[in-house]
């Protein structure tokens, strides 16, 4: 079961449905700001990210912090601004794994593959 968590006030929802009316009837600065966008790969198969860096002269990077339940995806925006999002535990493909930062447009995009759970 996939869970979608409100980084802003750190509700935690069941469904896509139920964050986009969390978010459409509650006020957030940080969303009213659209500095990052995140996405679903296809039928869960991965999470795509993309930021604005402000920060001139970072480079930003990622990491994934994972325990018996759960991973969060880092994304490091600056000395000190981060995002962080919380997934459910999947092992992650890191061949197809992959992020890259767009220095003139100052975008950085991280798409993290999850291993498929096929035989």
């Amino acid at each position: 079961m996939s869970r979608i968590r409100c980084m802003e006030c750190g509700s935690i929802y069941k469904t896509a449905q139920a964050y986009e009316k969390h978010i459409a009837t509650t006020k957030h600065k940080k969303i009213e700001e659209l500095t990052w966008y995140a996405s679903r790969i296809g039928k869960n198969e991965g999470i795509f990210v993309q930021t604005i860096i402000e920060e001139f002269g970072w480079e930003p990077f990622y990491l994934v912090e994972e325990n018996e339940v759960e991973s969060i995806l880092h994304i490091y925006k600056g000395d000190s601004e981060n995002i962080s999002l919380l997934i459910d535990k999947r092992e992650i493909d890191m061949e197809k794994t992959f992020d890259y930062f767009d220095a003139t447009l100052s975008i950085y995009t991280v798409s993290l593959v999850f291993r498929s759970t096929r035989n």
